[in-house]
């Protein structure tokens, strides 16, 4: 393997070459604010948009359970994970430095301060996707390419789904990011590589739900050590460099970092490239994970227990009620109610689907129109 460039020469730094904590980006000179149709008022409102986007999206709004993590999980038959298993190390500094041209060193103005995170190219037209925490009530957004060059940037639109936002930048250079991804599976080992440091870990788990405000997540990779913060928006490779994921939080409720999977994040920021946004199917429903006492009396595995059912919405139109228990839609099993949340995602605004519901004793099925 060849050596690494001279600290000075590259974007990144290993941990063992960060003798001090890093310059704080406040030493700058302050940016001015983003200009174009979506300037700072559109940044302030992007906490709101971002919150209510999580709301509404899919109907399935605010669930009542913790973390799924592992260890912590009661009911076998919705552990999502393995034990952890050892794999060969990943060649992390080789890794980091040949996608090195496809990250950015984004620097975002919040109330008075800067946030260091990273960013990454999607394409070679100025594209750039970066968590959305970390751009959440900016004013002024900076974007350092792997040549140095440091532009402002302008916000395009957020997922509140996938907690990924997209920027816009002037420039061309750089490359855009490998797109083969790959799914995490528990035990995987991978490199986080960020604009400024890379480190070694592995997957603890998948399908996590979890929150980093303002985003809810339901389907998060959950790695087993926290990251630095300016890894924000950074990526997670495998050995093969294929993506497993972009890190939307260094760490989380549990002081690991969370990563949104990377097939999830790498479409919502194409589609908010071409659209601006992303319009999901939307149910009209609140749900809340049926009680493993209540899922043996009804003898199922799992299921999403309506808790509201908005009126006019598809949910009330197709005679869905409040206590109905969703427990699968169409062909796919819902354990609880993050599964309702992200098996809607696999459908369009104005497709139909197929609900099969508990009601007491009574089971059914009924088709829904969904709208969005």
């Amino acid at each position: 393997m060849d050596p690494p460039l001279p600290p000075d020469d590259r974007l990144w730094r290993h941990p063992s070459e960060l003798g001090g904590p890093m310059a704080s980006p406040a030493a700058w000179p302050a940016p001015t604010a983003p200009t174009g149709a979506r300037g700072s008022r559109a940044v302030g409102a992007l906490a709101a948009a971002g919150l209510a986007g999580a709301l509404v999206a899919t109907g399935a709004m605010w669930f009542t359970r913790p973390t799924r993590v592992v260890v912590e999980e009661a009911r076998p038959s919705a552990a999502k994970t393995t034990a952890a298993v050892f794999t060969p190390a990943v060649p992390s500094e080789s890794l980091a430095k040949e996608l090195a041209p496809s990250l950015v060193r984004v620097e975002a103005s919040v109330d008075g301060g800067w946030r260091s995170a990273t960013g990454i190219r999607i394409d070679d037209r100025g594209t750039i996707a970066v968590a959305t925490p970390v751009v959440d009530g900016t004013t002024a957004v900076m974007v350092t390419g792997h040549d140095g060059e440091r532009l402002k940037a302008n916000l395009g639109g957020a997922d509140p789904a996938t907690g990924i936002t997209v920027l816009t930048i002037a420039s061309s250079g750089g490359s855009a990011v490998a797109t083969e991804t790959v799914d995490a599976t528990a035990g995987k080992a991978v490199a986080v590589i960020g604009a400024a440091s890379v480190s070694s870990a592995s997957v603890r788990a998948v399908d996590v739900r979890t929150s980093v405000d303002p985003i809810v997540l339901h389907d998060a990779v959950q790695l087993d050590r926290a990251v630095p913060a300016d890894v924000a928006g950074g990526i997670v490779v495998d050995a093969d460099g294929a993506l497993v994921g972009i890190v939307l939080a260094g760490s989380g409720p549990q002081d690991l970092a969370v990563v949104v999977p990377a097939a999830d994040a790498i479409a919502a920021a194409r589609k908010l490239r071409d659209d601006g946004e992303i319009r999901r199917a939307w149910l009209g429903v609140r749900a809340i994970d049926l009680s493993p006492d209540a899922a043996v009396l009804m003898d199922v595995d799992g299921g999403a227990q309506l808790t509201m059912v908005q009126a006019g919405s598809p949910a009330s139109a197709a005679g869905l009620r409040k206590g109905d228990v969703v427990t699968a839609v169409e062909d796919r099993p819902i354990s609880d109610a993050s599964d309702l949340v992200v098996q809607l995602r696999h459908w369009h605004p104005g497709e139909h689907i197929v609900v099969h519901w508990h009601r007491g004793l009574e089971t059914g099925q009924t088709e829904v129109t969904l709208g969005g």
